[in-house]
């Protein structure tokens, strides 16, 4: 059996899926501990960059959703200020009108 780097297992992993590099692992024993553990950091690091790149994205959406509630509660401040304008107006001429009949 020729001895095979642990940079070819680096390589054979760069462009596969988490899921296929589990798949790779668990259909083959190594005997080379440095291939092992070329396998299961390849795995971690991609692991790691899909949770960064999803956190990234949660963030942007986060940020996104913020602005949004911001603007959303400048609308409702005003609408409650409307109607509260509206309801003292209309209290007002209820209660005139009551006293003036």
């Amino acid at each position: 059996m020729a001895t095979v780097g642990k940079d070819f297992y680096k390589d054979e992993l760069k462009d596969k899926s988490n899921s296929e590099i589990l798949e790779n692992y668990s259909q083959h024993i190594y005997s080379n501990e440095a291939a092992y553990k070329t396998i299961m950091l390849t795995f971690l690091d991609k692991c790691t960059n899909s949770i960064v790149i999803a956190l990234k994205s949660h963030e942007k959406s986060m940020n996104k959703n913020s602005i949004s509630n911001e603007i959303l509660a400048k609308k409702v401040f005003w609408l409650n200020i409307i109607l509260t304008a509206a309801t003292i107006i209309g209290t007002t001429f209820a209660v005139i009108s009551f006293f003036t009949d």
